[in-house]
């Protein structure tokens, strides 16, 4: 039997349910429609705007959950992300950075300590973080990287850019929440090195790169400094 894709409603116990109770960047909500499973048994989700009881015709977010018993088993892919979003009565909303940032938080506020966030950086609108990466930018300092943080999935960020058996799709970044403080505060000393490293570069990185990843890197460095400081 083949199984439909439904909409998440207040009688669901599905994880994802939290993000469509509030109000995102004081203009919509979100609904969530949950699919069919992949073959290791992963929920497709895709993540439409409602605003003034209307409902986008195609979704921000197409992505991949998994929630388990342990904490490798809680993850979220955003396999597509979409910034224009038409409605039906052909009004058009582009969400800008802040609303985007506002909806990874809300997304990474539903994955416990230890799991992850996968984003890929294939498509057109990711196109900055693939240059980025490619010129040797670290993970932490792209545009990606900061909406890992926002979502608390940046204490390690890992750069799938090689598909290994085929199986891992697109390439991505995929950033971790830390298990337990001892583990954030060791990933947390690397990662500085990185940010510091880049900060100090004088590379011949094309300026609209600099211009946009050094301040992303100086905020995450600020912010991974702060939790060394408060022990937390």
């Amino acid at each position: 039997m083949k199984i439909k894709w439904h909409t998440l409603d207040l009688s669901s116990e599905h994880k994802l349910l939290p993000i469509t109770k509030e109000l995102i960047h004081d203009d919509f909500f979100i609904k969530i429609d949950i699919g069919p499973k992949n073959n290791i048994g992963a929920e497709y989700f895709k993540l439409f705007i409602e605003k003034k009881d209307i409902i986008s015709e195609i979704p921000i977010i197409f992505g991949l959950c998994n929630f388990g018993k342990y904490p490798g088993n809680n993850w979220i892919e955003v396999l597509q992300y979409n910034n224009e979003i038409r409605f039906n009565d052909d009004s058009l909303l582009t969400l800008n950075e802040e609303a985007e940032l506002e909806i990874f938080q809300k997304i990474g506020s539903i994955i416990p300590l230890g799991g992850h966030m996968m984003i890929e950086y294939e498509s057109e609108i990711r196109r900055l973080t693939a240059r980025s990466l490619l010129v040797g930018v670290p993970p932490d300092a792209t545009p990606i990287g900061r909406l890992l943080y926002f979502a608390g999935c940046g204490y390690a960020i890992r750069n799938w850019y090689i598909p290994e058996g085929g199986r891992e799709g697109s390439r991505k970044l995929q950033g971790f929440k830390p298990i337990d403080q001892n583990h954030q505060i060791t990933n947390i000393k690397k990662q500085m090195i990185l940010l510091n490293n880049y900060l100090r570069s004088n590379s011949d990185i094309e300026w609209d790169i600099t211009g946009y990843t050094k301040p992303i890197a100086e905020q995450a460095y600020t912010f991974l400094s702060d939790i060394i400081k408060n022990g937390k």
